[in-house]
Parts: structure tokens; sequence; C-alpha cells
């Protein structure tokens, strides 16, 4: 809860390679950061439970409505 960590703290936070809960709620982190914190997970193969923003939310439950209709 600090709005002062933003999408510049995500290559800090994935070096974390013991992490398993990330709340990045109330922090200036948004669907970029998201991306890169991702991207890394999957290419690691790392596990991470991360609570996202409520903006964030809407955004990835609307991928998924979004690939479910195309399928």
């Amino acid at each position: 809860m600090n709005p002062d960590i933003n999408n510049d703290a995500v290559p800090a936070i994935i070096i974390l390679e013991r992490l398993c809960f990330l709340s990045i709620l109330d922090t200036g982190i948004d669907m970029a950061g998201l991306r890169r914190l991702a991207q890394h997970m999957d290419e690691s193969e790392q596990i991470m439970d991360i609570e996202i923003p409520f903006a964030c939310e809407v955004y990835v439950d609307g991928m998924r409505k979004d690939n479910c209709a195309q399928n």
C-alpha cells in the first residue's frame, strides 16, 4: 500500500526468487508492470500469488471473456 512503488520497482521485485505472495494493491504498479511480472513468472516457471488492483482485475477478466468468445 505504497503509491510510490510503481512499474520501475518491478525489476527489483523480479529478483526476489523466493517471493510467493505479492500484493500490489494501492501501489503505482499498473497493467504494464503486471504484464512484466507475469512474463517473468511464465518464463522462469515461478509460482506466486499476486493480489492485484480492481482495475487490473477488470482488465484481466475482460481478456478471459474475449478469449472465450473467440473459441
